[in-house]
């Protein structure tokens, strides 16, 4: 609606009656907005852009309920990762017994790995832990993919051969 009357008031004010005029008029607004986003993605490359970016993330948008994955998935999804640190799902041995996780980070130095947790159905609510890296096997899902099984309690782990999967 916001575009559709923006898109109104210049074709009168432009005195633009017919449609091939407004379907030009529209095409020039949608590409002027696409302008726009791409100027603001140019942007955000540039680093005090970059500091108040993260400064907006750290102080205000991580109080957004679900902020954080939506931000992971939206970005593999583009294949785009911010903070160049990949989020692997795997199988976490825990107590001789395989959970599922999302590997946040990792030292090989000092073999230990920190491993989200996800409930089921919310994948966005769930516990932390620390655990050694030989505890975990990397599973073969994107992490859309992985989402989606949590989300559907386990839909579709039973099938996995976890002597198959690769360690991390």
């Amino acid at each position: 609606k916001p575009i559709q009357s923006l898109i109104q008031k210049a074709s009168i004010g432009l005195h633009i009656d017919h449609f091939i005029g407004r379907t030009v008029l529209t095409v020039l607004t949608i590409s002027g907005f696409l302008f726009i986003c791409f100027l603001g993605g140019l942007m955000m490359q540039l680093s005090k852009v970059g500091k108040l970016k993260f400064w907006i993330e750290e102080n205000i948008l991580r109080f957004t309920p679900g902020y954080v994955f939506i931000k992971q998935i939206v970005g593999e999804k583009l294949k785009y990762d911010a903070d160049n640190s990949k989020k692997l799902p795997a199988f976490v041995l825990l107590d001789d017994n395989w959970i599922v996780g999302v590997v946040t980070e990792y030292s090989k130095e000092s073999d230990i790995a920190v491993v989200f947790l996800p409930g089921s159905p919310k994948f966005n609510e769930g516990s932390i832990c620390i655990v050694k890296i030989e505890q975990i096997k990397l599973l073969p899902f994107q992490l859309d993919k992985f989402k989606i099984a949590v989300e559907q309690y386990g839909k579709g782990f039973a099938t996995i051969d976890v002597n198959t999967l690769k360690s991390l």
